[in-house]
């Protein structure tokens, strides 16, 4: 359908436009906007996109952009997405990390899978979230190395209702407790 041609072409453009030693100050235009692209279409971390030497021009039209909900995205969803990557519109809560450019966010289920925030917008002011559990709405974009799956943020926000860590309990122990009636010189057993 249109809709869908749209959609994809804003998600390829989306992509394209993350070259940021190319074009360090890219111009996007809004979401809706109908653009031709042409250029060279070239494999990235499994996933096809345009290359750098792209070129977009919008067209004068708009479009209608209805992305829905996006899809509920959790540490075993990720995990998954790895090995068949594919361009999807998701929400997934984590821990922020921020190393410098790169822009992690921890599961508690497990450290071999993360989301990675690619080229995130300064506008989303995403470092101010660094160690914080947050919300990350966006597009899944491929995966690289063996545990990062890349975003394409389009909305971050603190989650102040999941916790940053999970816990179990302890182990049942026993404590016996002795009575001793007279001084005693106690030693520590190790």
């Amino acid at each position: 359908s249109a809709a869908s041609d749209v959609y994809k072409r804003q998600l390829y453009f989306l992509v394209y436009m993350f070259d940021k030693n190319s074009n360090p100050d890219p111009q996007v235009p809004a979401v809706g906007t109908v653009v031709n692209v042409s250029g060279d279409v070239v494999d990235h971390n499994g996933m096809l996109q345009f290359n750098y030497t792209a070129t977009v021009t919008p067209t004068g039209e708009t479009q209608q952009v209805d992305l829905g909900e996006p899809a509920a995205y959790g540490y075993e969803e990720m995990k998954a997405y790895k090995s068949n990557p594919s361009y999807v519109y998701v929400k997934y809560t984590g821990t922020l990390s921020v190393s410098g450019n790169y822009y992690n966010v921890l599961f508690a289920e497990g450290t071999d899978t993360h989301g990675s925030i690619s080229y995130p917008n300064p506008e989303l002011n995403v470092a101010s979230f660094n160690g914080k559990v947050v919300d990350v709405t966006g597009f899944l974009v491929g995966a690289s190395g063996s545990s990062y799956v890349n975003t394409c943020c389009t909305a971050i926000s603190e989650n102040t209702t999941t916790p940053s860590i999970s816990a179990t309990a302890p182990a049942t122990f026993a404590l016996s407790l002795i009575h001793i009636s007279e001084p005693t010189r106690l030693r520590r057993i190790s």
